[in-house]
């Protein structure tokens, strides 16, 4: 059962969650070069591009899939913002901001999972948020005492939080709120 084609996309996710202890592992690894946990995290991000493009185009979408997808991706990311922070505290602020925007999204998907009963889709704007983190964290990984190059990303990726945090508020919480008051 578990070997069916259409688990592939939740075996791809679990492969993920194990990519999480092996990118903190080699990160904190003092004799791992850096471009080593770079690849554990590009890898993991390929495995989400890979799950997500195979569970679309042959309808291999689970319940179980929209639930350990997100939280692999999540969960990664989190584990590089606080590794990039306990290495350089420059990068305590994104993380806090990163952080604060993935507990707003939680918080708004139970909500929403509550008065819809079904798991909110990822949007354009949450692909483009994705995209950003990774290559911009990408270089942090790579270059975390470039400090010029360093604050115009984070600014940068400070802005991309933001604006699709923004845009899932105004696009898809404050819809489906307005519709459940009508």
């Amino acid at each position: 059962m578990l070997m069916q084609k259409k688990n592939i996309p939740n075996i791809l996710s679990l492969v993920r969650l194990l990519m999480i202890p092996a990118f903190v592992w080699i990160y904190f690894t003092e004799e791992a070069p850096k471009l080593w946990s770079t690849a554990v995290f590009l890898s993991a991000e390929i495995t989400d591009v890979i799950d997500g493009y195979l569970a679309r185009k042959y309808n291999w979408i689970t319940e179980a899939g929209k639930i350990l997808d997100p939280m692999a991706d999540k969960l990664m990311q989190a584990a590089v913002m606080v590794s990039l922070s306990i290495e350089n505290r420059f990068f305590i602020w994104i993380a806090a901001i990163f952080f604060a925007k993935e507990l707003t999204m939680v918080t708004g998907a139970l909500v929403l999972a509550k008065k819809i009963s079904k798991v909110t889709p990822s949007s354009w704007f949450g692909k483009m948020a994705t995209v950003v983190f990774a290559a911009v964290t990408v270089v942090f990984i790579i270059y975390p005492d470039n400090t010029a190059l360093n604050v115009i990303l984070t600014v940068t990726l400070a802005g991309v939080l933001i604006f699709a945090l923004l845009m899932y508020y105004f696009t898809i919480f404050r819809k489906v709120g307005k519709a459940s008051k009508e």
